[in-house]
């Protein structure tokens, strides 16, 4: 079954490497991907995909599947973006590894049973479609998840931090002739403060970042009313939540004391650490090394939130890095990273990468043994977390 894969592959790659070539030059920004959806979902019919469109009722979002019954192996397609500068996450890459290995794996479905989801997932890296789609259950038929994506190393067994992103706003304060220096925000930047101490009272490894703050003295002398968003980034959701419950707390405190209304919101949906599943990141070694990909890291720290680390706490999960740049100082995101994504180099990888990925999701659905290893990894690794 591998042979016939890898020689189905090899009659349609001009065909799936085109993906990344027309990707590169049709960028669309998060949620604004028309074009981009559009002239996938047309791929994925053309071999068959059942498709939803405007899935979960976002526009630019779809769910293609092929086969029946269990596994159900699903691959994360990413479009965005994500810049006005184009595509410098190499989103155009990492959805052509996703189409080309579910496409490969599709020419055998029917012979040896089990489906293939393909979710089309519009948005940013840290918080897209997939925290939502999360959310709405959407991935708790799937029996593994694989969400490849380009970088400037290949890699596996990966991290990323969790996220909780904040605002609080200021609002009505008092101001009297007596406590003419207390403004919303005087209070504001205060409360700023404390947060930060706070936040690296908590741990090391947590902090404050993206801090953006506003103020308004359009009608008075001070600042009638200020607002501060920022985000608190861990290794691990459980101290953001613990973060946020204390900062929570602490301005029901102060609320009653300072004689201030404060309210505060997430402005996102937050985003957990990222759980790359070792289990099937080893599978995935072993094929890639067949491949041709010798060269192997191991634990690169995504120094981001992932939408997909929501995701790996559902269902078993990797988040490959395939490298597609001779030179590992190559940044990204960036503007050099993106036009490097269409060189031979990185189309051999991207190649490799494909075979890899389809053979994977072969092994696991003749060895069934293997899911459930990888779903016993998966509740392991949360607990350690708990």
């Amino acid at each position: 079954m591998k042979q016939n894969i890898l020689s189905f592959l090899s009659t349609i790659k001009s065909e799936i490497l085109d993906i990344n070539k027309f990707l590169y030059e049709n960028s669309e920004s998060c949620f604004n991907e028309y074009k981009s959806s559009d002239y996938i979902i047309k791929l994925l019919e053309k071999y068959n995909f059942n498709i939803e469109k405007n899935f979960i009722d976002i526009p630019t979002a779809f769910r293609a599947r092929i086969g029946h019954n269990h596994p159900e192996i699903c691959f994360i397609c990413k479009y965005s973006s994500g810049s006005d500068d184009g595509h410098v996450f190499g989103n155009n890459a990492n959805a052509t590894m996703s189409l080309g290995a579910a496409i490969g794996l599709s020419s055998i479905i029917d012979k040896i049973g089990g489906s293939i989801v393909v979710i089309g997932c519009p948005g940013k890296y840290s918080n897209g479609s997939e925290i939502v789609m999360t959310k709405e259950n959407v991935f708790e038929n799937c029996s593994v998840i694989f969400a490849p994506h380009v970088d400037n190393i290949t890699s596996i067994n990966n991290t990323s931090q969790a996220c909780t992103t904040l605002q609080l706003d200021y609002n009505n304060l008092l101001i009297s002739n007596d406590n003419a220096n207390q403004s919303s925000l005087d209070v504001c930047l205060h409360t700023v403060h404390f947060i930060n101490e706070l936040v690296k009272n908590i741990s090391k490894e947590c902090y404050m970042d993206h801090l953006n703050l506003t103020c308004d003295n359009a009608l008075i002398e001070y600042p009638s009313s200020a607002k501060v968003k920022f985000e608190i980034k861990s290794k691990n959701h459980k101290l953001c939540y613990k973060i946020e419950e204390n900062i929570r707390n602490y301005i029901k405190c102060i609320e009653d004391i300072i004689n201030i209304n404060c309210s505060i919101k997430l402005i996102e949906l937050p985003c957990k650490e990222l759980l790359d599943n070792k289990i099937i990141n080893k599978l995935f070694e072993s094929n890639l090394k067949e491949s041709g990909l010798i060269e192997m890291n191991y634990g690169k720290k995504m120094l981001y939130p992932l939408g997909i680390g929501t995701v790996s706490h559902t269902t078993p999960t990797i988040y490959p890095s395939i490298s597609i740049v001779n030179d590992p100082s190559v940044h990204c995101p960036s503007k050099e990273f993106m036009d490097l994504t269409l060189t031979e180099y990185a189309q051999y990888n991207i190649w490799k990468a494909i075979e890899a990925l389809s053979l994977t999701a072969l092994d696991l659905i003749e060895r069934k043994d293997l899911i459930s290893e990888s779903t016993t990894s998966l509740c392991e690794n949360i607990s350690k977390n708990l």
